[in-house]
């Protein structure tokens, strides 16, 4: 799961840097409807988002509660398993 999720990061920065650049063309070619390109951009960013969090969230539980550790210790704060380093 971690590494979709990354996968799914990685395309949606390279797809959302792809966007802006065309959406930057446009605006140097004096074209100013770029409301389809700022969405898509959007879209983009909420994906990349969303898939950090989840990446994050899949990277550290405990083997032993399951709940997230935001930190890398050496026992879970909330049952106190030791943890594997």
């Amino acid at each position: 799961m971690k590494r979709v999720l990354f996968w799914i990061w990685v395309c949606s920065l390279s797809a959302f840097l792809i966007d802006w650049a065309a959406v930057g063309l446009m605006l140097l070619r004096g074209d100013y409807d770029i409301m389809a390109g700022a969405v898509v951009g959007g879209i983009f960013v909420i994906l990349l988002l969303v898939s950090g969090v989840g990446y994050k969230l899949c990277n550290g539980k405990c083997p032993n509660c399951g709940k997230v550790l935001f930190e890398r210790d050496e026992f879970c704060p909330h049952c106190g398993e030791k943890l594997a380093k």
